[in-house]
């Protein structure tokens, strides 16, 4: 299997940003098509992390939010992608009845920013790769147990926790893995084709 994935970056525009999208730097219709683009992957991350995410216990959870994380920023790129994620956590947090945890949603946008630094402009295996076992081990592993174990368990119960959530993930990567590079070859460009209409 050749490492290249994608040679094209897949972008709505490769001059927006969140910002760009309200300071006139791109054409009214651009906007609305970027701001729109990023209600629709809001409620799609929503729908995917509180209704069709798969709770084992009170610590695992099988979720399969990160199609969205990664669709926002092959497409949208750094802010938007960021945007997208820490309002998909606050607008769930609130739906489902508790306050959003300002420390998860940093998390979130940690692995945001470097998953779309990674496979926003160019895209290969490789990259997937890296972006998925920054996302898993060091955002979803290391630090998201950390801050459940201590706001929620103990700071104490830190190596339970990170244990317990050490089997999600590693059923996780191989599967992002794998689901990532199916919809970089068949969805993300008939997805960029729609959109480009």
């Amino acid at each position: 299997m050749s490492n290249n994935v994608s040679n094209k970056g897949l972008t709505v525009n490769s001059r927006e940003s969140f910002f760009g999208v309200f300071s006139g730097s791109i054409s009214a219709s651009e906007r609305i098509r970027t701001i729109c683009i990023m209600g629709v992957l809001i409620a799609v991350y929503v729908i995917l992390e509180r209704w069709v995410a798969i709770p084992i216990g009170n610590i695992l959870r099988f979720s399969f939010t990160f199609v969205i994380l990664y669709t926002s920023a092959v497409m949208l790129g750094l802010l938007n992608t960021v945007v997208v994620v820490a309002l998909s956590d606050v607008i769930g947090s609130f739906i489902a009845g508790y306050a959003p945890n300002p420390f998860i949603t940093l998390c979130l946008v940690l692995s945001a920013v470097v998953v779309s630094l990674l496979v926003y402009k160019k895209r290969t295996v490789t990259k997937y790769v890296i972006a998925v076992l920054f996302d898993q081990l060091i955002s979803c592993l290391l630090i998201k147990s950390f801050v459940l174990a201590v706001m929620y368990y103990g700071k104490d119960q830190y190596f339970k926790v990170l244990a317990s959530r050490a089997v999600q993930i590693g059923i996780m990567i191989p599967l992002q893995i794998v689901i990532l590079l199916a919809l970089d070859k068949f969805f993300f460009p008939r997805l960029k084709e729609i959109i480009e209409k």
